[in-house]
């Protein structure tokens, strides 16, 4: 996947619809739009990737879907954050420490984005 420092070519749809966290990222196909610049850790990369794999070829109908769709853009972030967290308990061994993780992925799906 190629990262690039820019707003995504969707941007206008995206507020449209929702309010957007500060340091949002978007995937669109293989690329993932940081306009922010932020780091990307391995399990938020799988995370991404997980989205970039279930757009398949049509990117476009896949953004289209998830914009309109409330029930179908919490099935997909739900499947990428678990993508993320099982990548994330590679690395933390501390069961509270994961906890703790988890409920901040909770915590962000369960926000105004989705």
């Amino acid at each position: 996947m190629r990262v690039v420092q820019e707003q995504p070519p969707f941007r206008y749809e995206l507020n449209n619809v929702f309010r957007l966290p500060e340091g949002a990222i978007f995937t669109f196909s293989d690329i993932i739009y940081n306009p922010s610049g932020r780091d990307i850790d391995l399990p938020l990369m799988r995370h991404e990737e997980l989205h970039s794999v279930r757009q398949g070829k049509d990117p476009k109908g896949w953004w289209k879907r998830y914009l309109a769709d409330p029930a179908f853009r919490l099935f997909e972030e739900t499947l990428a954050y678990r993508e993320q967290y099982k990548e994330m308990k590679k690395y933390i061994k501390d069961r509270n420490r994961l906890s703790k993780y988890a409920m901040s992925l909770a915590k962000d799906l369960s926000g105004e984005a989705y």
